[in-house]
């Protein structure tokens, strides 16, 4: 398999996957495997799909666009959770996505000197200190898709798991500017 960012040939391997099978023995519908395989030079991953032994689609990529827009000031570890985010939300883990995104924007504030005691505090000292001044209101947005994944409140839908990760990628960018 190659790579498709890369191009190295033959360095993949498949770290996350699931299979449906058939739900009835006379019921012969193909088995298909989902899953995201990884490159083992780069450590790039993307998704992809197998019906009866065949790869039937394969994306270049995983949808990462927005932690592409990430300063090259943000730290590893944050761009990490981003990135975590991003995987999360395509395998339709949408309470996972909006607290990876919460976890982002905590640990960034801390990162940048912020006490780590409640989010919504953390936020209004990081407006005062004029770390954030643009995407507060972002913030708060954040925490709560974040709240709603961590605490067994009503399930966070696809988009706002989508405008969550562009919102912290934001809020990382604002944070984190050179």
């Amino acid at each position: 398999m190659l790579c498709p960012k890369c191009k190295a040939s033959g360095s993949a391997k498949a770290i996350r996957f699931q299979c449906s099978l058939p739900y009835h023995a006379n019921d012969r519908p193909p088995i298909e495997i989902r899953g995201i395989m990884r490159c083992l030079k780069d450590q790039h991953e993307w998704p992809f799909v197998m019906s009866e032994g065949f790869i039937e689609e394969l994306a270049t990529a995983l949808p990462g666009s927005y932690s592409r827009a990430l300063n090259a000031s943000v730290p590893a570890d944050r761009r990490e959770d981003i990135q975590e985010a991003e995987r999360a939300n395509w395998a339709q883990c949408y309470r996972a996505a909006a607290v990876m995104c919460r976890r982002a924007v905590q640990l960034g504030l801390v990162e940048k000197g912020i006490a780590d005691t409640k989010l919504s505090s953390m936020i209004e000292d990081a407006v005062k200190k004029k770390l954030l001044l643009q995407t507060a209101k972002l913030a708060e947005a954040v925490k709560l898709f974040g709240d709603i994944g961590a605490h067994r409140l009503p399930d966070v839908k696809p988009e706002e798991v989508t405008m969550t990760i562009y919102a912290s990628v934001e809020i990382l960018n604002e944070l984190f500017s050179p």
